[in-house]
């Protein structure tokens, strides 16, 4: 049988071949059941992994360690508002754009889009900064 390229194959071909589903205990190497030109047998199974909760449970303090060093961006969230594209094509120098959070509110603490803590806009040797008020928790309700 001469060989075929992608474009040549017909459909019956691609009907014969096995999918996700069904039972694949042997099948031939090219993959597509007998097709007569004495291809060895493949048996095909399904892997015995071990469940991921022993191992990570067993692992979970040390394995943290790892990420310690590891830098995310970290920023504090004022306020915000929503405006028109037109709106924003018209922003210049001297424009306000009043905030919807309101003043003596803390500011959030965000990473990654994650609201991590709530706090107070303060200053430190002419810096901003963020003295910490409420940690949120991790944990998913």
């Amino acid at each position: 049988m001469a060989s075929k390229n992608a474009q040549e194959i017909d459909q019956d071909e691609i009907a014969d071949r096995p999918t996700k589903g069904d039972s694949l205990d042997s099948v031939d190497a090219a993959g597509d059941g007998d097709d007569g030109s004495g291809a060895a047998a493949v048996t095909v199974h399904e892997p015995d992994f071990q469940p991921l909760k022993e191992a990570i449970v067993a692992k979970n303090a040390k394995s943290m360690e790892h990420f310690y060093d590891v830098r995310v961006p970290v920023w504090a969230e004022l306020g915000r508002v929503e405006v028109t594209i037109g709106e924003l094509l018209q922003l210049g120098e001297g424009t306000v754009l009043r905030l919807e959070r309101p003043v003596g509110e803390p500011v959030d603490l965000v990473s990654q889009g994650v609201t991590l803590a709530r706090g107070e806009v303060v200053v430190v040797d002419d810096c901003f900064a963020i003295r910490i008020k409420e940690i949120h928790s991790s944990e998913k309700k």
